[in-house]
């Protein structure tokens, strides 16, 4: 499948849409619903149209279908920060907007997987304070309270590493917050 699929090409010939709705039947024939998930990615905002297509297509075609999970990236780093920030835009972000997100998917009965989450906030002052563990302890309460939620994977390892200041990014990789001390190895 495709990672963040432009939302451009959604409709077009050749485009996601007609991609998705080509691809997952081949695919199915060789890898069962029984045995192998897959995860299908979308780059629409708020997921609406994303939304109704993935359910119409369930309905169509529901044994080729079976085993497809919409798959949510969910951060509090892009786009809609404003400064000055504190804890609480992040504890308010988790409460209130990641559920109206992903409230088009589980209200029409669509499996999610959060696909990709982490823990920066896109501001300095998320390593203060115990935020980095509430921040997870909110972020993973809310996947286990959203309907159709099946599981989720955070965004685990930093890829470049500056020797001159090897703190930056620590944000983005949970076994750097757990051997800083930031987060406990159980936390999650």
């Amino acid at each position: 499948p495709l990672n963040e699929p432009d939302d451009r090409f959604w409709g077009t010939r050749p485009g996601a849409q007609h991609f998705y709705e080509t691809m997952i039947p081949k695919i199915r024939e060789s890898l069962p619903a029984d045995k192998y998930m897959i995860l299908l990615s979308f780059m629409d905002s708020p997921h609406v149209k994303t939304s109704e297509w993935f359910a119409s297509v369930r309905a169509r075609d529901p044994e080729s279908f079976a085993g497809v999970a919409f798959d949510q990236h969910l951060y509090h780093t892009f786009g809609d920060n404003k400064a000055p920030w504190s804890p609480h835009v992040d504890t308010c972000k988790t409460c209130c907007r990641d559920m109206q997100i992903m409230k088009p998917m589980w209200s029409a009965g669509i499996p999610i997987v959060v696909g990709e989450w982490g823990l920066s906030t896109g501001f300095w002052g998320w390593d203060q304070d115990g935020f980095a563990s509430a921040f997870a302890e909110n972020q993973l309460a809310l996947w286990d309270a959203t309907p159709g939620l099946l599981g989720s994977f955070a965004w685990n390892f930093r890829l470049l590493l500056d020797p001159q200041d090897p703190d930056n990014s620590r944000e983005w990789s949970w076994v750097d917050l757990i051997q800083s001390g930031l987060l406990a190895a159980d936390a999650g």
